[in-house]
């Protein structure tokens, strides 16, 4: 998903995903699967 944003202009629209994305202020890394910014 990061690269979707990165690819199509860093707007809010971007970060739709049709859907499937969600924006969050914490960090969503949980066990072995880390998340970087």
């Amino acid at each position: 998903m990061n690269a979707y944003y990165q690819a199509n202009g860093h707007t809010d629209l971007a970060c739709d995903f049709k859907g499937t994305g969600v924006v969050t202020s914490s960090d969503p890394s949980y066990g072995g699967c880390k998340y970087v910014s």
